[in-house]
């Protein structure tokens, strides 16, 4: 369905570019096993939006969302440790 599609790609959309703002902005709490991990999954989810398979791109964007909580995590401890 088309439709559906579309809204998979603008939600993967919508993650990627938070995603690689958040990693650029925190890259330096972050360990680098954390940022390959969801540079790994951002890359995953670029691939699937380059094709048309809707289950490959809802797996990726969540395999992206597992990943990227821990950028959140960080910035939550390092303002708690502040």
């Amino acid at each position: 369905d088309k439709k559906a599609i579309a809204e998979a790609r603008n939600n993967a959309e919508a993650l990627l570019y938070t995603t690689e703002k958040s990693l650029e902005e925190y890259a330096s709490i972050l360990r680098s096993e954390d940022i390959k991990q969801i540079s790994d999954c951002v890359e995953n989810l670029k691939s699937a939006l380059g094709g048309t398979n809707l289950d490959a791109i809802k797996n990726a964007h969540l395999a992206l969302e597992d990943s990227a909580y821990r950028i959140a995590d960080l910035i939550y401890q390092n303002e708690a440790d502040k």
